[in-house]
């Protein structure tokens, strides 16, 4: 018999904050199939990393949807330009090729063009708006997101559903994943962003190593405990 311990940072029914909000709040909701969790994550335009807001969009595109988006603008006027940030994190031994992360992404904008661009596990990409090597690329998000893949803009609205990015079965140890959204040399429509609003960690295990991990986490319990 299996078991599925599932943990997601996000905007959640029932909560009223979430807990993409920064990176602390992140690493304590996936805690546990996880440890060590970090994303370099930016309060402004400055050093163009993924930032955290309330809302996405402008005018007709404007969106409630809640997360992480690129922070190059909020409405795009700039164009070859990119954001970027690292998601680092450790798989502890015991969940060793157990694990799976998943990243739910909207894309709104000249989605054949302007997109987001998930890095492979532990390769980096690269800090411009270049697409970079098939070697270093996970994933990404050409094609997929609003209506319109042109320079028209009455096509671009948000998609009905997110597209999910997943790094499956994830071996023990200390590990990173790049996340970009680049814009190309022209046009700027939509919202001109990449927005994640959840973030999920699951892992599967057999009935020995979920008493194992109960136990861990009593230990820490009360340990914790014991020191406050």
């Amino acid at each position: 018999m299996s078991y599925t311990i599932t943990k997601i940072a996000g905007l959640l029914p029932g909560m009223s904050t979430s807990t993409l909000s920064d990176s602390a709040s992140i690493a304590s909701a996936l805690n546990g199939p996880i440890t060590n969790v970090s994303i370099d994550l930016s309060s402004s335009s400055s050093g163009y990393k993924f930032m955290y807001k309330s809302t996405w969009g402008s005018g007709t595109n404007t969106s409630t949807k809640t997360g992480l988006g690129s922070s190059h603008s909020t409405r795009s006027t700039k164009t070859n330009t990119y954001s970027k940030s690292t998601f680092s994190f450790t798989v502890p031994a015991m969940f060793d090729k157990k694990v799976d992360i998943t990243f739910s992404c909207w894309q709104n904008g000249e989605i054949n063009y302007d997109y987001g661009i998930f890095g492979a596990l532990d390769k980096t990409l690269s800090a411009s708006n270049k697409v970079d090597s098939t070697t270093n690329i996970h994933a990404t998000l050409k094609g997929k997101g609003s209506k319109s893949t042109s320079n028209t803009g009455s096509n671009h609205t948000w998609p009905s559903q997110a597209t999910a990015i997943t790094y499956s079965n994830i071996p023990a140890g200390d590990h990173t994943i790049d996340i970009k959204y680049r814009t190309d040399s022209s046009g700027n429509y939509g919202a001109d962003n990449m927005i994640i609003t959840d973030i999920m960690v699951t892992a599967t295990m057999g009935v020995i190593q979920k008493n194992a991990y109960k136990a861990r986490n009593i230990s820490e319990y009360y340990n914790y405990g014991a020191s406050h």
